[in-house]
């Protein structure tokens, strides 16, 4: 069904006539402009498809923690994109009042909030925290300056999406976690690192509220979505050759 409904789509739209008919010219011209776009997009997604691939292949080298008991971030936040995804430990306490709720963010098409919190490693620079996701709002998890010891996965910074609307800071709105406006606005005169954050994987002992840890591995549906515009353009592609001999059949009669 898909190549009739083409022809006659492609029908109507070439509409380049000459001596009041038309042209199988016109019918051929834009069955190829129209080829050309669906497989750029073909061919897009490939291409992202094995940039997913490499971010995925990143992220599962980095699965295990390194053997040090305290990284050095500073060495790390020089670094980011090498070490970017690396699992590692640090052991300190989170900084009362710190808590923020970003968000919506959704989990399993549920609407919640990624929890962040500022933490305070031993004898380095505090370091902001995604404590997992939970479906709503909570109280402050950290009153009291109690000694964790986190697995984390180190991160740079996040950045907003073309469409996230802007933070509200006045009004502690946050739909996006902008580490440098979050330090600004909840550190007071606590040093932080603002070009990188860690999300939790897990916490000795474990944080007050159960959360769902967020992980970076993002699902890697390039290849059908490929497969969907070159399809597509096999579709226009014979319904272009029938109707350009179709349109050459009217002409001759």
């Amino acid at each position: 069904m898909a190549v009739p409904f083409c022809v006659n789509l492609l029908d109507g739209l070439s509409g380049v006539s000459f001596v009041g008919r038309k042209s199988p010219l016109g019918f051929f011209l834009l069955t190829a402009f129209c080829v050309a776009i669906l497989v750029a997009l073909g061919s897009w997604q490939i291409k992202r498809m094995h940039w997913k691939n490499e971010i995925i292949e990143q992220i599962e080298q980095g699965a295990k923690p390194t053997p040090a008991q305290n990284t050095s971030l500073r060495h790390w936040a020089s670094h980011i994109k090498q070490y970017s995804y690396q699992a590692f430990t640090l052991t300190g306490h989170f900084i009362p009042g710190t808590l923020t709720h970003v968000g919506p963010k959704t989990h399993q098409e549920r609407n919640g909030f990624h929890l962040y919190a500022l933490f305070q490693p031993l004898g380095q620079r505090a370091l902001w925290i995604n404590c997992g996701w939970h479906a709503n709002q909570v109280g402050e998890l950290f009153k009291e300056k109690h000694e964790h010891r986190l697995t984390l996965r180190f991160m740079a910074a996040p950045e907003p999406g073309f469409f996230t609307p802007k933070n509200v800071i006045d009004k502690n709105q946050w739909y996006w976690a902008d580490i440098v406006a979050l330090t600004q606005s909840k550190a007071l005169h606590t040093k932080a690192y603002r070009t990188c954050y860690a999300s939790l994987m897990d916490c000795s002992p474990p944080v007050p509220i159960a959360t769902i840890p967020w992980s970076p591995l993002p699902p890697n549906k390039h290849k059908e979505y490929a497969l969907t515009w070159f399809l597509l353009a096999l579709c226009v592609s014979i319904a272009g050759i029938c109707g350009t001999f179709n349109q050459r059949k009217k002409k001759i009669l």
